[in-house]
């Protein structure tokens, strides 16, 4: 038996040395691949896998870190206001009575920042209105903690007064760990190299606004078309049959589907194939699948039917942003005002 035998699967081997049976509509089952999907990845593969787990810890580390910074210097901040306020500015008494509610406050930081995708890739991470949301979050629940603990205040100064030095703090620090990275990457000549797979005018669409990302450079290897395509200015790599050899020898880490009609069974032979081989495959959205994200089910039809939500704040989302700003409002007029007064 030769070496490719041996890597066969019984139910492979069985395939290979029997006629396949035809099912009741007279189609032909589709074969089982060569090569076992459960087979461990090849040396090289898992060295690159083991690079990328190393890159994430980094990420995951560094922003925990720098959000730890951010809460501390907060209620650090407000502490010294507070005392600086009563005449009574003192580093040590600051931080005596900051350093018990610490690690209860990060704690609950990184559980929200964690559930709202703070800890996620640069490409995917948000920016200051989830980081506020969070911070709000986690300052009622401290707040409601802190009341049902028996704990009395003179004022909620340090509430209110570390949201608002939190989210400078904690929005600053990330856009600077993302300007440094960015620019650590950039030196390093590092790009993710993506594929486009799609039909029609969708490839060309988001060639355009994928070079617009800021954040991380993708370089466009070129596409794959299930249509002839006129000369667009990308690379056509050939057919869809053609990606598993594409993939190797583009050296692609990222396949994106750019058709949002792109035929299902052939969506499945494209994720098999770059899973095998350790490639993110990613869709490019639709309108319409944006608001799905924000759709509910409506029970009670013979037809499951989605209600669409419109993409704004409503309800319960608009009343916790707009406390949000009146407090955030207040909190910057209290603090700035001596600032004000003596510009007057």
């Amino acid at each position: 038996m030769s070496v490719r035998g041996r890597d066969l699967t019984v139910e492979q081997r069985e395939v290979g040395n029997t006629q396949p049976e035809r099912g009741k509509d007279g189609s032909v089952p589709r074969p089982l691949p060569e090569r076992d999907v459960r087979r461990k990845k090849p040396p090289f593969l898992s060295f690159l896998l083991r690079w990328e787990t190393v890159r994430r810890v980094a990420r995951v580390i560094s922003l925990l870190a720098l959000d730890f910074i951010g809460v501390v210097g907060a209620l650090f901040t407000t502490m010294m206001l507070k005392l600086a306020v009563h005449d009574r500015l003192d580093a040590g008494v600051a931080w005596s009575d900051i350093k018990r509610w610490i690690p209860f406050a990060y704690l609950i930081t990184v559980l929200l920042f964690a559930r709202a995708d703070l800890y996620a890739d640069r490409t995917r991470r948000p920016g200051l209105a989830r980081i506020a949301t969070a911070l709000f979050q986690a300052t009622i629940i401290t707040l409601v903690f802190a009341l049902a603990d028996g704990q009395h205040f003179s004022s909620y100064a340090i509430f209110y007064g570390s949201l608002f030095f939190g989210t400078i703090y904690i929005t600053a620090l990330r856009e600077l760990h993302l300007r440094a990275t960015g620019l650590l990457l950039d030196r390093a000549g590092y790009a993710r190299r993506a594929l486009l797979v799609g039909s029609g005018k969708h490839i060309e669409e988001v060639a355009r606004a994928l070079a617009n990302r800021a954040r991380t450079r993708v370089d466009i290897v070129g596409y794959i078309s299930l249509t002839p395509r006129p000369r667009n200015g990308l690379r056509s790599l050939g057919l869809l049959g053609d990606l598993p050899q594409v993939l190797v020898r583009e050296a692609v880490q990222e396949v994106i589907i750019a058709d949002p009609e792109f035929p299902e069974d052939k969506a499945i032979e494209l994720v098999d194939s770059c899973h095998q081989r350790g490639v993110t495959v990613q869709v490019a959205p639709t309108t319409m699948e944006i608001l799905i994200d924000r759709a509910e089910f409506a029970p009670g039809h013979t037809v499951p039917l989605f209600t669409l939500r419109p993409p704004v704040f409503e309800g319960v989302d608009y009343a916790v942003k707009r406390t949000f700003d009146l407090l955030v409002s207040c909190a910057g007029l209290i603090v700035l005002s001596p600032v004000f007064l003596a510009i007057a």
